[in-house]
Parts: C-alpha cells; sequence; structure tokens
C-alpha cells in the first residue's frame, strides 16, 4: 500500500491547546503532533506523534492521512469536578480510504493536571485503528508507531530513557525517563508493543523519515543526551475490526536551579569555610 500522490490533507487551524490546572500541552494534527507539554510553566516535550508503515513502504506521518472532525466539536472539557473549565480532551479521525483499503484512525488525548505547584500531569491516550472494509474485503497488515521525545524541566541534553522488557529480552510495556533534576515521565500502554528502540532523538527520527522500512532493534536504554523512544505495533486487521489500545504518561517534575540561585548557594558555602577557618 503506497502513500505517493495522495491528495493533501484538509488543513484543521493550529495549534490546538489544551489546559487542566497546572498544565497545558500545545499539538498540530497537520504538522508533527505535540510539541508542548508545560507543567507548572516548566517545558517538557520535543514531540509525541504518530507514524504508519504497510507491507514494505517506508513509514509515513499519519498527518499524511485527511484529518477528519468527529462528530460535535472535537475538544471537550472531561474534568468538570474541578473547577477548569478549558478544554483538556481532544478527538482526532484519520481518514485513510484514499489508499486503497478504507481504514481509520481515532486518537484521544485528555490532559489531566495536578495541583499548581505539584509538578505533577497526566496525558492519557487511546488509539482505535480500524480496518473498515465490508465482510469479504481485504486484510489491513500495518504497523503503527509512537515516538516520544521528552525534554524534561527543559533539559534535554541530560536525559536517559530505559524501556521494559521480560526475561527474554523482548519488549513489555513501560518506558522511563528521567534527568538530572529527579524530573521523571512514564509511558505505559495496555497492549504490549511487537518492538521498540530508545536511542537519539535525531537517530529515530531519521530512521522514522526516510525513505526506507524500518526495522527496530529492541534496544531498551539510551542517555544521557536528547533520548527517545519509539513503541510499535503489528497488526494484520480483518474487516471490521480494530485494534484499540490506551496509554497513560505520568511527569513528575522538578525544575532545575537556576544559575543564579546556584551562585548564590555556592557563595554562602564559600562564606561559611572562610568563617570556620578564622
Amino acid at each position: 500500500m503506497c502513500f505517493a500522490g495522495l491528495l493533501a490533507a484538509p488543513v484543521i487551524a493550529a495549534p490546538i491547546d489544551l489546559a487542566d490546572l497546572n498544565s497545558a500541552v500545545s499539538l498540530d494534527p497537520n504538522a508533527g503532533g505535540a510539541v508542548n507539554w508545560t507543567v507548572d510553566g516548566v517545558q517538557n516535550f520535543g514531540q509525541l506523534w504518530y507514524w504508519l508503515r504497510f507491507d514494505n513502504d517506508p513509514e509515513q506521518s499519519i498527518d499524511n492521512l485527511n484529518l477528519t472532525i468527529p462528530p460535535g466539536h472535537p475538544l471537550d472539557d472531561s474534568s468538570f469536578d474541578n473547577g477548569d473549565i478549558r478544554p483538556d480532551t481532544l478527538t482526532l479521525v484519520y481518514d485513510g480510504s484514499h489508499t486503497g483499503i478504507p481504514y481509520s484512525v481515532e486518537i484521544v488525548l485528555s490532559l489531566s493536571g495536578g495541583d499548581p505547584g505539584s509538578g505533577e500531569s497526566l496525558l492519557n491516550q487511546s488509539i482505535t485503528i480500524s480496518n473498515n472494509a465490508s465482510p469479504g474485503g481485504g486484510q489491513l497488515d500495518m504497523r503503527f508507531y509512537e515516538y516520544v521525545n521528552f525534554s524534561l524541566a527543559d533539559t534535554p541534553a541530560n536525559d536517559s530513557v530505559h524501556l521494559s522488557s521480560d526475561t527474554v529480552g523482548q519488549p513489555v510495556n513501560t518506558a522511563r525517563q528521567w534527568d538530572i533534576s529527579q524530573s521523571q515521565a512514564e509511558g505505559i500502554v495496555t497492549v504490549r508493543p511487537s518492538a521498540v528502540e530508545a536511542d537519539l532523538a535525531s537517530t529515530l527520527l531519521t530512521k522514522l523519515n526516510d525513505a526506507a522500512p524500518t526495522v527496530f532493534s529492541n534496544n531498551d536504554t539510551a542517555g544521557p543526551g536528547d533520548v527517545a523512544w519509539v513503541f510499535e505495533w503489528h497488526k494484520a486487521l480483518d474487516p471490521q475490526n480494530s485494534l484499540v489500545f490506551s496509554e497513560t504518561k505520568r511527569l513528575t517534575i522538578i525544575p532545575a536551579p537556576a544559575a543564579a540561585g546556584l551562585g548564590l548557594i555556592g557563595g554562602l558555602a564559600l562564606v561559611a569555610r572562610r568563617r570556620r577557618r578564622n
């Protein structure tokens, strides 16, 4: 199944902003997905987005598909009980019917912020990939990829990541990223990936965006550096069947000390040492 020569997808005004309590997410559904996740005013994202591959074609970003607006407004406030009425939930539906097999990808992103100053935030994802062909139609043999690049506490150069695996080295369902400020990100999915890879963000993006199909290595550790990870799901979907999974990403952010603050601490320590010598 080839994406070459696809019609341009309709454009929805971007960026789209979600907000809840101490947290905000900004994304462009037409180009590259989520690139901003702030918690208590601190930026923590490089990028979160999705790719697809069929047969031996190269991977393609899902924004090559036709973005459709679901019934009703795609933005919603799902946290009515916390007093924050800003939109915190977004539903996106990408239609791939023009590729030869009628299929769709629905993505629901829901942001759940923590109390101001807590450094805590959750981003819940629900993903449904459906083969909408009539009974007796063609099977959809597809690979779906999630790419995640955190920039914890807005300091990407010192992050490390580890992806969980079982006793024989096969991927399980959890990613954990951390940096020297002790900020942490964790992603847990309900459906075990078929393959994973942790590496520098630039390396993984090159693999996803080049002109060749990628076999991910199951390398489970990377860093320190500007790291990222990829989860891959490989599934053959019969007509009228879907792959459904959800994921929760949790952030615990400890802002890096300001340089001035570090200088002040160092200065006080120096004064204290001099006084002891006297």
